[in-house]
């Protein structure tokens, strides 16, 4: 993004735009750049006439209900809980540590979501996945079950097999909790 102040144009946004788009070299700020990233902050970058002026970290907040969802899936049976992230390795690890997940499989683009997700089905699992974006519509695709968030793109919502009416993670769990139940009822009815 590119913006002016009092006549100076600011250019504004990811590591990657600013060195192939802008030409801007980061070598003077990588010990900060690390620090910064392995306290998991996301970080913009901020250029003036192909220099670096600043960075902006940006710290990822958890959903409220994030622990109290994850907590009621393992007690409806869910077996294994793995995060697909394209956040970088370190900040993907430390949340997963946190949340106490099972797997975490960090940097992934769009398609390798999608390849993780093949490789889960083939060693015998059966994968929900729960996704919101158009980077998701890949994976939510290839899941047995792909759950789109009320608020999420679009693409998410045409691509997913079930979209949540309320924009809650414990919809999630509410979600599987049905979905046991009217298969106990099919089993039951089919008997």
């Amino acid at each position: 993004m590119k913006t002016s102040l009092n006549d100076h144009c600011l250019v504004m946004g990811s590591r990657h735009f600013l060195e192939v788009y802008e030409a801007v070299n980061f070598s003077a700020f990588e010990d900060e750049i690390v620090k910064y990233e392995q306290m998991g902050r996301h970080l913009i970058f901020i250029s003036h006439q192909k220099q670096l002026i600043g960075m902006i970290g940006l710290r990822d907040h958890l959903r409220e209900d994030v622990v109290e969802t994850l907590s009621q899936l393992r007690k409806l049976g869910i077996k294994e809980l793995i995060m697909i992230s394209g956040d970088q390795t370190c900040k993907a690890n430390r949340l997963a540590d946190e949340l106490q997940l099972d797997k975490v499989f960090a940097e992934a683009t769009p398609d390798s979501k999608s390849v993780i997700i093949e490789g889960l089905k083939q060693s015998g699992k059966t994968v929900l996945f729960v996704g919101d974006g158009v980077n998701d519509t890949p994976a939510l695709s290839m899941a047995d079950v792909g759950i789109a968030m009320c608020d999420g793109t679009e693409l998410a919502r045409q691509t997913a097999d079930v979209v949540l009416l309320k924009d809650s993670l414990l919809s999630v769990a509410e979600t599987v909790k049905l979905a046991n139940i009217a298969w106990l009822r099919l089993i039951a009815i089919s008997n």
